[in-house]
C-alpha cells in the first residue's frame, strides 16, 4: 500500500510555548508541519531561533496578519501546505498516542475525504471525562471549504468518516471561548433565508454529516418543512432580519445541545443561560433601530451568503501579503478585522 503524506497545520498567536510543545509532540508523525504564526515580533523571532537551534527541517513558519481568531486564514493556510492530507490541531489540543501511531495508515487506507475525531473537553490528567464534541480535523484539503466563522466545521465534498474511540483528541485547557471572540457576535445576524440554512447546519453538526446528507434524513425533512411553514404562516420576508424570538430560540437550542453533551442540565445553569441570551437578544433588538445596526445586518447578510474568507479575499495569498505589509507594526487583532469588514462594505456602497 502506497503511504500518503500528511501535513500538520497549526495556528499560533503569542502562545509559542504551547506551539513548541505541540510541534515537538507531533514532529515524528508528520511529513510537514506548517505553522501560521501571527505573534508579535519578539515571539516570532524566538520561534525562528528555536527552529534553527533544533534543526527542524520539516517545520515551515509562515507569518500572517493577526485578525483576532485563526478561522479567516484557514483557506490561505491550506494553500501553504504541500500535501493533500491535512491534520488541523490547535495549540491547546493533543492527539492520542494510538492516533499518532496510526495516522499514516488511516489516511492511506481512507475511503472518505474527511474524518471527524472525538475531542474530549473535560480532561483531568489521564481522565478524559464523558463530554466530547466531534471535530472534522483530518481531511483532504482539496475536498473541504472553510468560510471563516469562529469555531466552524469545514464544508466537506463527500461523506464524512468517524474515527473509532481510541483515535481521539483532548482539549488540554478545557472548553472556553476567548472574551474578544464575543466582538464578532455583532455579525451573527440572520435573514429568514439564512436562518433556515443555519438551523440545517446545526442539525448536520449534531449528526456529524454533511448538510446535504442531514437534510435527507427524516429529521432533516421535518425540520425544513416546519421552518418553511412557520415563515409562510407568519408572512416572513426571506430577506428580512429574523425576530427576537427566533434569535432566542436558535441560541437556546445551541446552548441546550452543549449542556446536554456536558451532562450539565442543572437548574442554575439553564436559568443563567436563559438570562444571558435574553440580554443578548435585547441588545440586538435595540441595535436594529439604529443606522449602525442596519449596516451591521447588511454586512452580516453578505458574509453569510459568501463567507467571511471569500468576502475579504483571504483565500488569496497576494491579499494576505498586502495586509501583512499594510499593517506591519500597527495594531492588529479583532478590531482591525471588524474594521476590514466595514471598510469593504462601505467601499462597495461608495461611501
Amino acid at each position: 500500500m502506497l503511504m500518503e503524506k500528511l501535513s500538520l497545520l497549526v495556528f499560533s498567536r503569542n502562545d509559542i510555548d504551547k506551539a513548541i510543545d505541540l510541534i515537538s509532540d507531533m514532529y515524528q508523525f508528520s511529513d510537514e508541519i506548517v505553522l501560521i504564526d501571527s505573534s508579535d515580533e519578539p515571539k516570532r523571532r524566538a520561534l525562528l531561533r528555536w527552529k534553527q537551534r533544533k534543526r527542524l527541517y520539516k517545520l515551515r513558519i509562515i507569518h500572517a496578519i493577526a485578525l483576532g481568531y485563526p478561522d479567516p486564514l484557514r483557506m490561505y493556510a491550506l494553500k501553504q501546505c504541500s500535501n493533500d492530507w491535512i491534520l488541523l490541531v490547535d495549540t491547546d489540543e493533543r492527539i492520542s498516542r494510538r492516533l499518532k501511531d496510526r495516522l499514516k495508515s488511516v489516511i492511506s487506507a481512507a475511503s472518505y475525504p474527511a474524518f471527524a475525531i472525538k475531542r474530549y473537553e473535560q480532561v483531568r490528567g489521564e481522565h478524559l471525562g464523558e463530554f466530547y464534541t466531534w471535530q472534522i480535523r483530518l481531511f483532504r484539503k482539496s475536498r473541504v471549504l472553510f468560510r471563516g466563522y469562529i469555531h466552524e466545521q469545514p464544508l466537506v465534498k463527500g461523506t464524512i468518516g468517524k474515527l473509532e474511540d481510541g483515535y481521539y483528541m483532548k482539549h488540554i485547557e478545557g472548553l472556553r471561548t476567548p472574551s474578544h471572540y464575543g466582538r464578532m457576535e455583532m455579525f451573527d445576524r440572520l435573514s429568514y433565508a439564512q436562518f433556515n440554512e443555519r438551523m440545517m447546519e446545526l442539525l448536520a453538526k449534531g449528526l456529524v454529516k454533511r448538510k446535504e446528507e442531514a437534510e435527507r434524513t427524516a429529521l432533516g425533512r421535518v425540520l425544513r418543512a416546519m421552518l418553511l411553514l412557520y415563515q409562510k404562516m407568519g408572512l416572513k420576508d426571506p430577506d428580512s432580519e429574523i425576530g427576537t424570538i427566533d434569535y432566542l430560540t436558535m441560541y437556546l437550542l445551541m446552548d441546550m445541545g452543549y449542556m446536554r453533551m456536558e451532562h450539565n442540565l442543572s437548574r442554575d445553569r439553564i436559568f443563567g443561560t436563559i438570562r444571558t441570551r435574553i440580554r443578548q437578544v435585547r441588545g440586538i433588538s435595540a441595535e436594529k433601530r439604529t443606522e449602525a445596526g442596519r449596516e451591521i445586518f447588511e454586512i452580516a447578510k453578505k458574509i453569510n451568503n459568501v463567507g467571511i474568507i471569500k468576502y475579504l479575499g483571504l483565500d488569496d495569498p497576494r491579499i494576505v501579503a498586502r495586509l501583512n505589509e499594510r499593517y506591519r507594526g500597527k495594531p492588529q487583532g479583532i478590531d482591525l478585522f471588524i474594521g476590514l469588514l466595514k471598510e469593504k462594505y462601505r467601499n462597495e456602497r461608495g461611501k
